[in-house]
């Protein structure tokens, strides 16, 4: 009794409780939209604010409007028409983004992307186990199993637009083509190229600023580099290409070793159609082919940006998103950084500037941006004489000249950094190019370059003449239209080479011209019979018999009644006549010897008759 008394009082007291003390709480998806919640889906006109670009939870802890990010600079790669990645491809640090109307996007199966980035595209597809932040797109499709951390797909509007991106660059390339031999090291200034070639294992080292800006700029025709090729710049530069730029298996492009630079402090401008990097190669910089196509090879490595109006990473490669001096973050290896917040701290009203915008235009700061001035040379010394002296000019440490110490052996090291040219044999076995492309595996022994053994220019085409010059390698000869060769089938016969590619001639006839296998023809193996299977009907080699059929593959007779009168006493036969491919079966019967027994009861023939 008591305790219902109990009871009855506290209810009591909290239907007394005024209004005022039950304030409502904003709660996304509650079906109300209340003055804390940007919109809410759930609520009638909750999505006024951004029609269908609500989100509501468990994305994230409260109902609020979804776009893309609008700022060039969160992203790693930004297409126009179409960004593909391959599968197991890892994006690192930066959203991605085809901001064309009907820009494709495609990520392939176990892609690695950050979860706290965007993926945008008109017309996105995601394959399974895909791994990604907030997906935007208005025509997608999603594997059930891919994870999409921030939620989506979103709509958004097309194009994607950065109004901050800064404007292409405009250029004249030169006409002296330069070329870098293969184990040779070469500095080159600032200045207007035709094309640059770097042959394997060459090294192209750009170093020195142009007057009036903050970085080396370069205007070349192209750029090619070779296996294991390397280009690396010793300070921020521009490198402005009219036509391509090609990098072999293995090749490198970015800052030279030891110099603290970032990938944004080397901005590479493609006019013409297209960049390619091959299996295993590092490119650590800003690219931009607004015009054309970036191909990233398997296994690749790209830490900077891709700007590009189509943009291709295949299987295992990785994009890492790097910036530069003066895009509004002071990065590890900068002293300071003033379009950042308190990016002079290092060096109060000392920091040399990059772009005051914050936009990354390393060309519109000053000669070594981002650093303390100096004060002396010692400042500037960074211990190694094999690249030259540094002098403080005015407060900006720069780069010296450095020393000709190429004695144009490759199994000489000509330089140490402490003491200057050495001009010292390497240990034998040590690596080299003995200039001649006809060798491999060229080795040092007593300080001489020795070829190792001969290249394999076998290109397995029966169409091709295949020799090696050693200025310019392997070379390949088409054979005359016309000149027999295979094309590994073996299902065609009279193959013949045309323009140096084999093209198949007429299918070989499997035919065996036994009725009892059937013939088919594999493309490695040839013709193939299968015996048919036994009882099969089949017409025997003789037309004197019938009721043949397959056993085991061969056409066995059946009986030969083909010519029987049933007469006991003839004897039967069948005579072939004709040309032997088409015989024709003639029967005759003769008489047996009168009284041959021919019946019961003692019968007996007589003149050809059974009495």
């Amino acid at each position: 009794m008591r305790t219902r008394l109990t009871s009855t009082i506290l209810l009591g007291l909290l239907a007394c409780v005024p209004p005022l003390a039950r304030t409502a709480h904003a709660v996304c998806g509650d079906g109300i939209k209340q003055p804390a919640e940007a919109c809410d889906a759930s609520a009638p006109g909750g999505d006024a604010a951004c029609p269908g670009a609500c989100i509501l939870p468990p994305v994230i802890e409260r109902c609020t409007c979804a776009v893309p990010l609008g700022d060039f600079r969160a992203y790693a790669i930004i297409g126009g028409k179409q960004v593909k990645l391959g599968g197991s491809t890892v994006i690192v640090g930066g959203s991605i983004a085809a901001t064309a109307a009907d820009g494709f996007l495609a990520l392939g199966k176990d892609g690695a992307l950050p979860v706290t980035g965007h993926v945008v595209g008109d017309k996105t597809k995601v394959l399974s186990r895909a791994n990604l932040g907030r997906l935007f797109a208005n025509d997608p499709i999603v594997a059930r199993d891919a994870n999409l951390a921030g939620g989506g797909p979103y709509p958004f509007r097309t194009p994607l637009v950065f109004a901050t991106l800064p404007a292409f660059a405009s250029f004249t390339a030169g006409t002296e083509d330069i070329s870098v031999a293969a184990g040779q090291t070469r500095i080159l200034s600032p200045g207007r190229y035709g094309a640059l070639t770097v042959a394997s294992g060459g090294r192209l080292r750009l170093r020195g600023y142009t007057g009036g800006a903050g970085v080396g700029r370069y205007d070349i025709a192209a750029l090619k580099v070779a296996f294991e090729g390397r280009v690396s710049a010793d300070n921020a530069v521009v490198v402005n290409v009219r036509e391509r730029i090609g990098i072999a298996g293995r090749g490198y492009l970015g800052p030279s070793a030891g110099e603290p630079l970032l990938a944004g402090d080397i901005q590479v401008n493609v006019a013409g159609a297209a960049m390619k990097l091959s299996r295993g190669a590092t490119v650590v910089a800003q690219v931009r082919v607004p015009g054309g196509k970036v191909g990233v090879g398997a296994s690749a490595t790209v830490i900077g940006r891709i700007i590009a109006d189509r943009v291709t990473v295949s299987k295992r490669a990785v994009v890492a998103l790097q910036g530069g001096c003066g895009d509004g973050q002071r990065s590890i290896a900068e002293e300071c950084d003033l379009s950042a917040p308190n990016g002079d701290a290092a060096c109060p009203g000392d920091c040399i500037p990059g772009d005051p915008s914050g936009l990354g235009r390393i060309e519109l700061g000053q000669p070594g941006q981002c650093r303390c001035r100096c004060e002396s040379n010692a400042d500037c010394d960074d211990g190694d004489k094999c690249d030259g002296e540094e002098t403080c000019q005015a407060g900006i440490c720069v780069p010296g000249t450095p020393p000709s110490c190429d004695d144009g052996n490759p199994c000489t090291r000509d330089c140490d950094p402490a003491r200057g040219c050495v001009n010292e044999p390497r240990p034998d076995g040590s690596g080299c190019s003995d200039a001649n492309l006809c060798t491999t595996n060229d080795t040092c022994q007593g300080g001489v370059c020795v070829g190792g053994p001969a290249r394999n220019c076998d290109d397995d085409n029966s169409c091709t003449t295949d020799t090696c010059v050693p200025a310019t390698g392997c070379k390949r000869t088409p054979l005359e239209n016309g000149a027999a060769c295979t094309d590994e089938n073996a299902c065609t016969q009279g193959d013949a080479c045309i323009r140096g590619t084999c093209i198949g001639g007429t299918a070989v006839d499997c035919d065996d011209a036994n009725p009892c296998t059937a013939g088919s023809c594999d493309p490695v193996l040839g013709c193939k019979q299968t015996p048919l299977p036994n009882g099969t009907s089949c017409a025997g080699a003789s037309p004197c018999t019938t009721l043949d059929a397959c056993q085991q593959g061969i056409c066995t007779s059946g009986a030969s009644q083909l010519c029987s009168d049933a007469n006991p006493c003839t004897a039967d036969f069948c005579t072939l006549n004709g040309p032997i491919e088409a015989p024709v079966a003639t029967c005759g019967h003769s008489q047996l010897p009168n009284f041959t027994p021919c019946g019961a009861n003692g019968k007996v023939c007589f003149n050809g008759v059974c009495q």
